[in-house]
This record gives structure tokens, sequence and C-alpha cells, in this order.
């Protein structure tokens, strides 16, 4: 049967017969809600897949609800996000797992990944996410994970214990925390911190010369 666009599908997923012509297009099977996320997606580093092929919202409740369980009710944690496709919405997902877990959510919106790390860091709060992929392709999304002082997750060194907690959810009700705009303090606190540690406070204005790679904006 042809859909609403004169499509006919031969396979799901690959072949379609459109008016007569088979064409080979390649449309990523969707992920169930509340399915397992692919083991793939956890990397040495970070949690990392192809957007709405590897991982998708749902993806982004399921780690946040296991972050949180992670790291127990009323615990702060900063959540900031890319400019890439989907990075927004993932984040918006994320955010509410969280507070609706027992996490204080600090929102910084769109920044740097070095953002995310330095709250973490100079707040001394209890956890971190940033939704970002780095350096891969635009296709590309997922999530780093930090912990007090700074740590990271990745397989071997903690993300295993959150993934563990993926497989295995449990319906606990936790009290609901609190969601807090934190963008225009921590990008001026992050600013300064720069500023003085770098010494260009002390070097005349005209004599600076600044290399910047932006990365895309994913970085």
């Amino acid at each position: 049967m042809a859909d609403n666009q004169g499509y006919t599908p031969i396979a799901y997923g690959r072949i379609y017969r459109v008016k007569g012509k088979v064409f080979n297009l390649f449309v990523p099977k969707p992920i169930v809600k509340n399915s397992r996320p692919s083991d793939s997606i956890y990397r040495t580093y970070d949690v990392r897949g192809i957007y709405k092929k590897d991982l998708n919202e749902d993806t982004a409740e399921q780690i946040g609800k296991a972050f949180a369980r992670y790291l127990g009710s009323g615990k702060k944690v900063v959540l900031g996000h890319d400019i890439r496709h989907g990075s927004e919405s993932l984040s918006q997902s994320m955010r509410v797992a969280l507070s609706s877990n027992g996490i204080n959510v600090l929102d910084i919106g769109i920044v740097p990944t070095p953002v995310a790390f330095f709250s973490v860091m100079h707040y001394s709060l209890d956890g971190g996410v940033m939704v970002t992929a780095s350096h891969n392709p635009k296709e590309w999304n997922g999530f780093k994970l930090y912990g007090a002082k700074g740590k990271k997750f990745g397989m071997g060194s903690g993300l295993e214990d959150i993934k563990n907690l993926v497989d295995n959810p449990v319906n606990s009700k936790a009290a609901e925390g609190t969601i807090t705009d934190f963008k225009e303090r921590a990008l001026r606190d992050y600013s300064d911190f720069v500023t003085v540690n770098s010494g260009i406070r002390s070097v005349a204005t005209d004599s600076i010369r600044i290399g910047i790679d932006p990365g895309n904006g994913s970085y």
C-alpha cells in the first residue's frame, strides 16, 4: 500500500518504489519508547551516537533518571548543550528527567563544553551534563556526564554504573527538584576566570592576538 506521498514500502526503512522506480533509501528505524538503548552508545569518555538512530529524547530521559538515581535526591547538577540539531530537545528531556527525580538543575543553556565542566568545579556541584557529540559529524549527539570535583564518566570509569541503572529501571518517587536559569552567572564567572588566569588584563589591548577555533559551536 502506498503512503500519502506515493511511496510504496518494499522493505522497511530501505527500499521504496516511486512511480514504478525502485530506490534504496536510508530511513533510520525509530527507537521505541522505553526500549533499552543500544550498548554501542556507551563510549570510553561519554555517551554518543547518531541522533534519532542510536539515541533520542527517550534515551535522554532514561539516562537522566539513571544519573539522578546514581547521585541521589537533592543534589545540584549543571546542564548545558551545544548547537547541534536535537541538542535543545535532548536537553529539555534531560532537564525534566533530572528534576522530576529529585535533582536541582542549574540550566546554563547553549554554552561551550568547558563552561559546564567549569561550573561543576567552580560552584562545587554534585554533577553536570553537557549535551554534545564533541568533534563528531553533525548527525551525532550525546551526553558528557560529570560527577563531583569534575569526575568524568566513561566506560571503565563509572559510566557502566549508569548503564546498569538504565538497564534496570525502578519506579521510585523522589521529591521534585528545582530548575534555575543559571546561564548569565555561569558565563560571567567563566569569562572572569579565563580573563584573570590568562593574564589578559595585564596586557595592552592593542597587543593581544587571539586565535579562535569555534569547532562549529559543538565544543
